[in-house]
């Protein structure tokens, strides 16, 4: 009894976490109908059902770095993946994929211009404070200059245009001089940044907060550059070229240009999530619309309702309050991966929907061997409750042997396919690992609950089968 309430604690556990899981208020975009998109709604939906942007990039490697293409290549993909995140993209997918050069994908769903995607992956993320040496208004890049006390420097642009279709060009050295010490104070500086509303200036801002060396540095240049301008560069734009008014020794500064939200959401991200290991070339770049269209998705998964609903009637007919139990073992299946889906931030792609279905079978197969088993153990005697025993403990080898493989040939596929194959293998792992709890657990302390009435039926079937008198 003691065992039986430990798993009937686990298994109302599990289920209370995958339906908050599943039914947790989103105020995210619907994108199926309203009729069933509330069992998708904190589920990640892949390019092929929702439609997005594509982008595919190869890393160029610096000469001077000394490690691999791939090790780079990994740490490039960790620094976008923070920027997506930082931007709230959260359903981006971010991958290494093959070939020859170090490559990497950026998958975005749910959006339909590639250039929102090209502003946070694309640029390289390297801000630092500049020290001005000249400036000077004009359409294109001023003549280089030559001398000491140019060394280290360029011609920087301003961000916005004048009304003569003009920039601001800063002759700019990013090692600021303090006395007799040349200073730098650069992104690596920089704990955090997040955009917000400028409630001087209109518009949004980005509020910054250093590090503790950070605050020291930014303490000490700003008091030698009382009454001068202080340039903040990103990625060879000038965002902003502030005057201090007085020495700034908090840890805290910001950057008001007027940003539109989007902007300074951006640049935010760009800034937080530090500079890129590598420049990145572009080589392809795609607008996917969904693989089907909306009204047909949803169709296609109702009608796998309506299959799933046929699996249940079946066994209820023949198996009666058994396949009621392997019933309701198989609803909790289900709601067990739905919940893992939006619980883990997996994504859902087609071929998901597909290992998803699979796993229906798989549920089904393995009650209906623990059935099959007990009635078995029930001919040779044994009373209802110790057949039940018996049955799940001589099925058990059986059940896990086969679902194991089965896990592993998902395994192989998560690890060597690509895409929507690893979308596949996903729902395929989540569904065999849901369907052994359901049917080793969740079945059995159901049949527990309700041996007694278990034991009429099968006594009856054994009675008509002439092994009970």
């Amino acid at each position: 009894m003691k065992a039986d309430r430990i798993r009937l604690f686990f298994v109302v556990v599990i289920l209370i976490v995958a339906l908050a899981s599943i039914f947790w208020p989103n105020k995210s975009e619907a994108f199926l109908d309203s009729s069933i998109n509330i069992f998708f709604q904190n589920i990640r939906l892949g390019l092929d059902i929702r439609g997005g942007t594509r982008l595919d990039y190869r890393v160029v490697v610096p000469k001077d770095i000394e490690r691999s293409a791939g090790t780079i290549a990994d740490e490039v993909v960790v620094v976008v993946r923070q920027r997506l995140d930082a931007a709230n993209y959260t359903e981006a997918v971010v991958s290494k994929i093959g070939g020859e050069d170090a490559r990497i994908r950026v998958e975005i769903p749910g959006i339909d211009d590639p250039t929102i995607a090209e502003r946070l992956v694309g640029k390289k993320g390297q801000l630092y404070f500049g020290e001005i040496l000249e400036q000077q208004t004009a359409a294109t890049m001023p003549d280089k200059r030559i001398g000491i006390k140019y060394a280290n420097a360029l011609w920087v642009p301003s961000k916005d245009k004048t009304p003569n279709n003009e920039r601001v060009w800063y002759l700019l050295n990013p090692y600021v001089t303090v006395g007799s010490q040349k200073l730098y104070l650069g992104g690596s500086e920089i704990k955090n940044a997040k955009a917000s509303v400028d409630t001087q200036k209109g518009g949004f801002k980005i509020d910054l907060e250093f590090t503790a060396k950070g605050t020291e540095l930014f303490g000490k240049i700003t008091a030698a550059f009382v009454e001068q301008q202080l340039p903040i560069v990103l990625d060879d734009v000038v965002l902003v070229a502030p005057q201090v008014m007085s020495a700034i020794r908090s840890s805290n500064a910001e950057i008001s240009g007027r940003f539109t939200a989007q902007e300074a959401m951006e640049l935010a991200a760009l800034i937080k999530s530090g500079n890129l290991p590598a420049d990145l070339q572009k080589l392809e770049e795609r607008t996917l619309g969904p693989t089907l269209g909306r009204d047909i998705i949803t169709v296609s998964l109702i009608a796998g309702m309506f299959g799933l609903l046929i699996v249940l009637v079946y066994m209820i007919v023949f198996y009666g309050l058994s396949g009621f139990i392997a019933d309701l073992a198989l609803i909790y299946n289900t709601v067990l991966i739905l919940g893992a889906m939006a619980l883990g931030k997996f994504i859902l792609t087609l071929p998901g929907i597909g290992g998803i279905i699979l796993t229906f079978g798989t549920a089904i197969d393995g009650n209906i061997i623990i059935i099959e088993r007990i009635k078995e153990e029930i001919r040779a005697g044994k009373t209802v409750l110790n057949a039940i025993t018996a049955g799940y403990s001589r099925s058990f080898s059986a059940i896990f042997d086969s679902n194991v493989t089965s896990i592993l040939a998902g395994v192989v596929l998560y690890y060597l396919g690509t895409g929507t194959i690893k979308g596949f293998a996903t729902t395929l792992i989540i569904g065999i690992l849901g369907s052994m709890f359901a049917t080793l657990v969740v079945s059995r302390v159901l049949t527990n609950m309700v041996s007694s009435k278990l034991h009429f039926r099968v006594s009856k079937e054994i009675a008509k089968a002439g092994d009970v008198k």
